[in-house]
């Protein structure tokens, strides 16, 4: 449950920064699916 919450964090400031393409990079798979909705 806390690495999701901390995975939507960090995959918000990644966007700003770059893309999504970064988002598979820096974020897990399992939490890519979570983003993935």
């Amino acid at each position: 449950m806390n690495l999701d919450a901390y995975a939507v964090e960090r995959i918000s400031k990644i966007i700003d920064c770059q893309g999504y393409c970064k988002l598979g990079i820096e974020v897990e798979p399992g939490s890519i699916r979570s983003l993935r909705i």
